[in-house]
């Protein structure tokens, strides 16, 4: 039996770290794409600081879907080793992540006759996209130098 390559059995705290750290980034990047990029207007080659409020704000609400993905992905991982099937998992386990996870965020807030499916549907493009985002960049990034020390 071949071994089982790194990136999908072993480290599973990497690959959860990996979605925690860098999938609240990514979308809250698909947050301001799909909701703010419409409506907004500045200058060009100016930052507006409308963005950087954004981008910490959405980086606090992320991190309860990218937990939530990381886990999933992380527990997959281990049951699951292929990493064709990392792939493709990671489009719906992100989905299911983001829509659980900014439904507990919208009840914390008590905020949930303000959020309807719109908003869900975006949470889950946006968990969907992060998960395989992450995945990717664990897979190309992380993974080999945890193999290399190992």
């Amino acid at each position: 039996m071949p071994p089982i390559p790194a990136s999908a059995s072993a480290f599973p705290l990497a690959r959860f770290l990996t979605v925690l750290l860098v999938g609240p980034l990514l979308g809250t990047l698909v947050f301001i794409l799909v909701i703010g990029a419409p409506f907004w207007q500045f200058s060009p080659g100016t930052l507006p600081a409308e963005l950087l409020q954004m981008l910490g704000i959405g980086y606090l609400f992320g991190l309860t879907p990218a937990g939530i993905a990381g886990a999933a992905a992380a527990l997959f991982a281990r049951r699951y080793p292929g990493w064709r099937t990392q792939y493709i998992a990671a489009i719906p386990l992100g989905a299911l992540a983001g829509v659980i996870g900014m439904f507990v965020v919208v009840l914390q807030l008590q905020a949930t006759d303000y959020f309807g499916w719109p908003f869900y549907l975006t949470a889950a493009a946006a968990g969907a996209l992060a998960l395989l985002v992450c995945t990717w960049l664990f897979d190309r990034l992380v993974a080999p130098r945890l193999q290399r020390r190992v």
